[in-house]
């Protein structure tokens, strides 16, 4: 079993018959989801575990849409990325200046004299 982290907004849902890693904590949470056996806890209804949350799953019962909801492979120790403005939106990158009707910068909007 692979250790993952949720890193989809949404969260990322789990469906019946598949094998999970839980702590204690996160199967005390989902009682009447998953079920105890041999090796982890089978889920018997859909189960959510929200974003930031670690859980252990079988890999081959992870399909592609779920991978990229658990960032797209194995969870790391290491901190996410911090968000960061837009290109355009950060520091000293202010908006491009309105053209003219006649493709030159205008900088008075009062119109022009006869």
């Amino acid at each position: 079993m692979n250790k993952y982290l949720v890193t989809a907004a949404q969260g990322v849902t789990f469906y019946p018959g598949m094998l999970l890693g839980l702590t204690k904590a996160q199967a005390d949470r989902r009682v009447g989801l998953v079920e105890k056996v041999k090796g982890g806890y089978r889920v018997i209804r859909p189960v959510m575990f929200k974003c930031g949350e670690t859980v252990t799953a079988d890999p081959d019962m992870v399909n592609k849409t779920m991978l990229k909801q658990l960032g797209g492979g194995k969870a790391t120790k290491s901190a996410p990325s911090p968000v960061t403005a837009p290109a355009d939106e950060a520091e000293g990158n202010d908006p491009p200046e309105a053209e003219g009707p006649d493709g030159e910068e205008s900088e008075d909007e009062s119109p022009p004299a006869e």
